[in-house]
């Protein structure tokens, strides 16, 4: 994963799949829920 996606990704700018944020959870050797957990949805 190139370090400017994740950038992208950590700032907003890039939409993220759920399989990349198990990829990253992975790396990390953490659950996948602490990198969601108080996510507040965007108003639409």
């Amino acid at each position: 994963m190139h370090f400017t996606y994740l950038g992208r990704a950590e700032r907003g700018v890039q939409g993220v799949r759920l399989e990349t944020i198990v990829k990253i959870a992975y790396g990390f050797q953490i659950d996948p829920a602490v990198l969601i957990t108080g996510i507040q949805p965007d108003p639409m």
